[in-house]
């Protein structure tokens, strides 16, 4: 095959057929790839190896809390970044504009209201699951329904997760994308077992810099060789909308959907996330954890904003022969893969490095998701039913869980691997399943007047309505045409026939099955809070004086103090004012300790042991001390 030298390939869209269809890697990718797998993988023997973390179960979940701010804060913010944002932002910037990077201002108000008034909640409570703050706060069902919901999300977030790079691999090699995904989850089940959160963390270090490395290279490299005409074709697209004011909840990027809808979205990954708080909790110190959070802001708005110039620079390449218009590529997420090949192949293992990018974005996530959907498993399911489980099966549990689970993300490869849209599956997806469970949060932490029942009312109402919203809008997508309206696509200098596109009836559709996937967070958690603060007024509310003030935020707890007495009389405020922490009282037939539900200062407590084993009763105001 003759190929072409470097300046007419970036320059000159040489849209021949074969060269798309018949371009293979050559045995330098291969290298590449193959030497990044294998990094991946001696990082993981290196961290069992020489760490001890791996034999407990907090040791799994939160690495002993031993982990610096330097890993920690690659950790967060390329777990963030996964294969789907690699591939789906520059995509949703060449067809949908700039208007996409308005998403940054989310970022900078999510960041630092989870280090101020999130992080030192869950960090002071040291628990392993998130969703047991639920219990602390509501009961146990509350609970359950947190960790049901993350877990059923991670199982199809984690299928297009680990179908991205399959797609974009199929295109380069034409391997199967079912194939080289399952791989890629084998590989990431070896090391996340291994090592825990300890090998997770570390292993985020080492693709951070591949991604961020790869990306920088693909817009030297692009910009290089013509950089006048370059920058003339993006301003003169109309491309160029970093703040697009329109009002319209049905479109699918402006300045709203991204800035309110996108801090919602994100304040669920952030500030409620299980695969970001366990991060938290590795931290030495409160202060080193919200260090790393800020300081992984950083990385998120570098990689967000460098996402978004590739995906002008292939606008720029293709200004005259779209390949989605013209037919060239069937899908979204082909379209990155496509212009990797067509401007960079001549370059000796370029795409291999690019590739080894999108492995590393998908590793990341993948790795992490694993390993804290098999710790809620065990914690929030498992131990509760077998409580007398030795340290040394559980930790054994959380790797067999974490195989178990890879399995089942495999079969979900299978079932959703011909998804047209990552960005717009994976986040809708999220959107959907977990606004229910930052609802719940949002109640528990800042409307002390929840209770349990309003709490599970409102979460389940929530689920079931934006479930519906979200399946009418794919069955509306089937069949009638998309609300969105992409940029101007020409197809004037292909020098083959342009496919037309498909025909649509017009039907007329309900409104919300429009609703821009971006708003999903922001409605379902509106709808479990509001509904749960109502049934929790009409079914005897929370008196706040009772809670555990460490369960609520630092700064409601410290108004409800400074309140005129007329206000908060009414209120039953201050919060915590009556609350007194339980103490541990020493059984005396036995070498444990109990801490009963709750205990007022004063109070007699004896423990009786009865017949059956480890089963003990805390009796208030009934017996003498023991003592």
């Amino acid at each position: 095959l003759k190929v072409p030298n470097l300046h007419q390939i970036m320059y000159e869209v040489d849209d021949t057929k074969e060269y798309w269809e018949y371009y293979h890697f050559e045995w330098k990718d291969y290298s590449i790839v193959i030497l990044m797998i294998m990094s991946t993988i001696a990082i993981g023997f290196q961290t069992s190896y020489f760490s001890d973390e791996k034999y407990s179960l907090r040791g799994m979940a939160h690495a002993n809390r031993t982990l610096g701010v330097f890993p920690l804060s690659f950790s967060i913010f390329n777990g963030f970044f996964s294969a789907i944002s690699l591939l789906g932002i520059p995509s949703d910037v060449y067809k949908y504009g700039t208007s996409h990077t308005s998403v940054v201002f989310a970022y900078i108000l999510v960041i630092p209201v989870t280090a101020i008034h999130i992080l030192p909640i869950f960090y002071n409570l040291n628990i392993i699951s998130i969703y047991e703050y639920l219990e602390m706060r509501f009961n146990k069902r509350v609970r359950i329904l947190g960790s049901t919901i993350f877990l059923a999300q991670s199982c199809v977030y984690m299928a297009v997760v680990a179908t991205a790079p399959g797609v974009a691999l199929r295109k380069v090699t034409g391997i199967n994308e079912v194939f080289s995904s399952i791989i890629l989850l084998s590989v990431c089940i070896f090391y996340a077992t291994l090592g825990g959160l300890k090998a997770i963390a570390w292993s985020d270090t080492f693709h951070g810099f591949l991604v961020i490395g790869s990306l920088m290279s693909m817009i030297v490299i692009g910009i290089s060789k013509n950089p006048a005409e370059t920058w003339d074709r993006i301003v003169n697209s109309d491309r160029i909308d970093f703040f697009n004011f329109d009002l319209d909840l049905t479109v699918k990027y402006t300045f709203w959907t991204q800035s309110i809808g996108g801090f919602f979205r994100w304040m669920t990954y952030y500030g409620f996330g299980q695969v970001l708080v366990q991060r938290y909790l590795s931290s030495r110190t409160l202060k080193a954890a919200r260090l790393a959070l800020g300081l992984s802001l950083i990385g998120i708005i570098l990689l967000t904003v460098l996402s978004s110039i590739v995906g002008l620079l292939m606008y720029a390449y293709f200004w005259r022969c779209d390949p989605i218009v013209s037919g060239r590529i069937s899908q979204n997420n082909e379209l990155l893969p496509y212009y990797l090949i067509k401007s960079m192949s001549p370059i000796p293992g370029f795409p291999g490095l690019f590739m080894c990018a999108i492995f590393s974005a998908s590793l990341s996530t993948l790795s992490s998701v694993l390993n804290s959907a098999a710790i809620c498993m065990v914690v929030d399911f498992i131990l509760p039913i077998y409580p007398e489980m030795s340290e040394e099966k559980s930790v054994v549990m959380v790797k067999t869980i974490t195989v178990v689970f890879g399995l089942i993300y495999a079969c979900m490869i299978i079932v959703l691997g011909n998804l047209k849209s990552l960005a717009n599956s994976a986040f809708g997806f999220f959107g959907m399943m977990e606004g229910s469970v930052l609802g719940l949060f949002i109640l528990g932490i800042f409307i002390p007047w929840a209770n349990s029942t309003g709490a599970l009312v409102g979460g389940l109402c929530s689920l079931i309505t934006i479930l519906t919203i979200g399946f009418g809008t794919i069955i509306n997508a089937s069949n009638e045409q998309p609300s969105e309206t992409t940029k101007t696509m020409s197809t004037a200098g292909c020098n083959y026939t342009t496919i037309l596109p498909p025909s649509w009836t017009e039907v007329e559709s309900f409104v919300l099955f429009k609703l821009s996937y971006m708003w999903y967070g922001a409605l379902s958690s509106s709808i479990a809070v509001i509904i749960g603060f109502i049934v929790s007024l009409l079914r005897k509310p929370k008196n706040p004086r009772t809670l555990n003030p460490d369960l609520m935020c630092r700064c409601l707890v410290r108004l409800s103090k400074c309140l005129p007495n007329v206000v908060r009389k009414p209120l039953q405020f201050p919060i915590g004012r009556d609350w007194e922490e339980p103490v541990q009282i020493e059984d005396p037939l036995k070498d444990k300790f109990v801490t009963p539900i709750s205990h007022r200062k004063g109070s007699n407590i004896k423990i009786i042991h009865t017949d059956k084993e480890n089963d003990y009763i805390a009796k208030q105001n009934r017996f003498q001390d023991f003592n």
